[in-house]
């Protein structure tokens, strides 16, 4: 059984993590839901934000590997 390294790891949380940035891109690129709660929604691209960063983080970390 084989380990598997550091930089496969953060490939593969990267790939997971821009998956799930592309999907709340796409679904914070439609209007507010009706009944959706405001408070909800502005969290929601603030996590968008910090997702981002983190994915950013990510590839810096990759290019130093």
């Amino acid at each position: 059984m084989s380990k598997r390294t550091v930089k496969e790891k953060v490939v593969e949380e990267k790939h997971e993590l821009d998956t799930k940035i592309d999907a709340l891109s796409k679904f914070l690129s439609t209007n507010m839901p009706k009944g959706f709660d405001k408070q909800q929604w502005k969290l929601l691209k603030q996590q968008h934000s910090y997702m981002v960063l983190y994915s950013v983080t990510l590839d810096q970390r990759l290019n130093l590997l």
